[in-house]
């Protein structure tokens, strides 16, 4: 869970210093990459949470939320809006979430029904 704060912290430094327009008339540029960087990423947590609650309903009986899970869909989150947070609209970012959350769910599924591990 550290691990994850840590990379979700940097990440802002990293998405907002890639304007490279901390003052004047940039600000309002860096303020919505931030704000589309934490849509994406807590959409993502959010979209596994819920299917993950899901899935584990299904299968035993009571919903269970894995720390896991969520951290490694924050990430997917961040990763997934990487590239267009200054140009995605706040809608934009929650779909964006959104898709990463269930590519994420999607992955780890395809992941226990193959038997895969590193």
């Amino acid at each position: 869970l550290f691990g994850t704060f840590l990379l979700w912290v940097a990440w802002y430094s990293f998405n907002c210093g890639s304007t490279v327009q901390i003052s004047g008339a940039g600000a309002d540029l860096v303020g919505n990459v931030a704000i589309t960087t934490t849509l994406s990423s807590c959409f993502a947590g959010a979209t596994v949470c819920i299917g993950d609650a899901y899935y584990t309903y299904r299968k035993r009986g009571h919903a269970q939320l894995r720390a896991g899970h969520l951290c490694n869909s924050i990430l997917g989150g961040l990763v997934a809006i990487t590239a267009g947070c200054a140009v995605v609209t706040y809608n934009g970012a929650i779909a964006i979430g959104v898709l990463a959350g269930l590519t994420y769910c999607g992955a780890n599924l395809m992941e226990e029904y193959f038997y895969l591990d590193d």
